[in-house]
């Protein structure tokens, strides 16, 4: 992969009901994988990847915190020269579904 930001990247986040998405990943990954893109899944508060606590600090009043994660994760991507605006795209499931 170059550090140049010009990898096509997905980045997708689901966060909500406590579900974890450390086992599985969207259809979509294989098919990203396949072009020579990137898939990156953002564990944003409100899953269940890192227990009870976790998918609590994402419910009703601490909502924008998941926005914030999922934000968080992309400035990093275009920090590392991963991607950047004009080659990535954002996709969201339940409550991350931006």
């Amino acid at each position: 992969m170059k550090l140049d930001g010009s990898n096509p990247t997905i980045l997708y986040a689901y966060g909500g009901f406590q579900v974890s998405m450390t086992r599985t990943t969207p259809p979509i990954s294989a098919s990203c994988a396949r072009e020579g893109g990137v898939f990156v899944l953002a564990n944003i508060r409100g899953g269940g990847e890192f227990g009870p606590a976790w998918h609590e600090a994402g419910l009703k009043t601490h909502r924008q915190l998941i926005y914030d994660d999922f934000s968080a994760v992309a400035r990093d991507l275009i920090a590392r020269r991963i991607t950047t605006h004009g080659v990535s795209v954002s996709k969201g499931d339940r409550t991350a579904g931006f």
